[in-house]
């Protein structure tokens, strides 16, 4: 299997990524557990596995080791997370100033 090439990746991001897996991949991290990661963002258990496995579809390989004590992030989700830490930051920060332009 041929790694795609990082243009290709990035057309990827932009057609098809989510905001909200972005989201689960930071949560799933930083929780190191499919349920506890659900409910910290109100969401089933398998949908946190669906939004993980479409993220690992678009990019072609694999996000998290699984394991019986639950999940750990692969060196590509470790390479991954500064940049979707960076994302979900840039929208707090969209959100916040169009609501303070709003009280204004």
């Amino acid at each position: 299997m041929s790694i795609p090439s990082a243009n290709t990746l990035l057309n990827r991001f932009t057609v098809k990524a989510k905001f909200r897996q972005m989201q689960v991949l930071i949560k799933l991290a930083e929780l190191g557990s499919m349920r506890r990661a659900a409910d910290a963002l109100n969401m089933t258990q398998p949908a946190i596995s669906q939004q993980i496995a479409e993220l690992e579809r678009l990019l072609e390989t694999e996000l998290f080791f699984r394991h019986a004590k639950g999940v750990a992030p692969t060196a590509a989700a470790q390479d991954l997370l500064p940049v979707a830490q960076r994302i979900i930051e840039a929208l707090q920060d969209g959100a916040e100033r169009i609501a303070n332009r709003a009280l204004q």
